[in-house]
């Protein structure tokens, strides 16, 4: 009973924090966009890699960990048969940000960003480049003891650095399309 409650309790005070941080809702529903955080962070060849460098077709930024059981690998499914959809061309680069920089290592990412049809980047760093990288995007990190209760939104970002998009594990196909085409020109 007290985990439930802590667990409940955690995702109260995720979506919360995620409502604050979040892009923020102008007057007539016009989402406000939130520039990606300029932090360097490492990738899964172990090369530095610039967070705020968004290429010419855009961004789809996961936020999960490599021993996650459920919403990461559903999400990352999800996101790559999205953009494998897509002409090679057009597609965006999907980056999975891990939220476990203290267990996800380089080559953990590695293994985990090859299984998917579609390039993944991995992307991992100092705690607190990576909790300023989350912030950017819209939510919060978790604490080590509840990684299991995380953010499992998947963040669009247009070629300017700008997160134009959000959706939620629930999100229907049609609106998973219209986050990709809102950070680029697609078919």
């Amino acid at each position: 009973m007290i985990r439930a409650f802590l667990a409940t309790a955690a995702i109260a005070a995720i979506c919360v924090v995620a409502a604050v941080l979040g892009p923020r809702q102008a007057p007539g529903g016009t989402i406000t966009a939130r520039k990606v955080a300029d932090v360097v962070l490492k990738d899964d060849r172990g090369r530095p890699y610039r967070f705020a460098d968004i290429p010419p077709n855009g961004s789809v930024v996961l936020m999960g960990y490599t021993r996650c059981g459920d919403q990461c690998p559903l999400a990352m499914a999800r996101a790559t048969l999205a953009v494998a959809g897509l002409p090679p061309a057009n597609r965006p680069r999907i980056v999975f940000l891990t939220i476990d920089p203290a267990h996800d290592t380089v080559a953990d990412l590695r293994r985990f960003t090859s299984m998917w049809a579609v390039p993944v980047v991995g992307v991992t760093g100092s705690t607190k480049n990576i909790e300023h990288a989350v912030a950017s995007l819209g939510s919060v990190m978790p604490s080590p003891a509840a990684l299991s209760i995380h953010d499992s939104r998947v963040a669009f970002v247009a070629p300017d650095g700008e997160v134009r998009a959000s959706v939620g594990p629930d999100a229907s196909d049609a609106t998973v399309s219209a986050a990709l085409r809102s950070i680029g020109d697609l078919p």
